[in-house]
């Protein structure tokens, strides 16, 4: 059966929710900082929110309603590594401009991430594993808050660039994970959790 040859997916998932929030949190800590070394005010700051937030809300409707056929395994590597892309050049922003336009490029992952996890929560499992499974890949983003925020906290205090990377490192450890796993076929798998809803309702 294709389960069993395949790695479980509950920590896979994990991993993806785990990175995504942890690209959230990473600008909870740095905000001050980064907003004097970029010659703008903490309130301007604040507004990178505003930006990964505007780019998750469309990517995430495009997801939703678009009908885009496509293998979740691939839909969520291609979300961890825009969340890599989008931190490294956060990290290595030289302007606001600049560090503005990569949470764009975050929130767009982030959307695609939170998406794809949930959906691949149920395509991946056996039905009777799949309140099991969803349980723990939506406990990656509690875990973020309680391991990754420390971590993200302790990385500030030397570099808020060098906090910036530690979404990039956790996009690395889960797209390794998600290596393991064969490619879902493109014609069995519509992106979204609201077309997975849906589906379930129809059943």
């Amino acid at each position: 059966m294709r389960f069993a040859r395949s790695p479980q997916p509950a920590p896979i998932l994990f991993l993806a929710l785990f990175t995504s929030q942890a690209g959230v949190l990473v600008l909870t800590p740095i905000l001050p900082d980064l907003a004097r070394d970029l010659g703008v005010s903490t309130a301007t700051a604040g507004g990178l929110r505003i930006a990964s937030g505007l780019a998750g809300g469309v990517v995430a409707l495009t997801l939703a309603f678009a009908g885009r056929r496509v293998g979740l395994r691939d839909l969520i590597a291609a979300g961890l590594l825009l969340i890599a892309v989008g931190s490294a050049a956060g990290a290595a922003a030289p302007t606001f401009e600049v560090l503005a336009a990569s949470q764009l490029v975050f929130g767009a992952g982030n959307a695609v991430v939170l998406s794809g996890a949930v959906a691949a929560a149920a395509r991946w499992s056996a039905p009777g594993e799949r309140p099991r499974v969803l349980s723990w890949a939506l406990l990656g983003q509690p875990a973020s808050w309680v391991a990754g925020m420390p971590l993200i906290g302790a990385l500030a205090d030397t570099s808020w660039r060098l906090a910036m990377c530690m979404p990039l490192v956790a996009s690395a450890v889960a797209l390794a994970a998600l290596a393991a796993r064969p490619a879902d076929a493109p014609d069995a798998t519509r992106a979204g959790s609201w077309s997975l809803l849906r589906r379930e309702r129809a059943v």
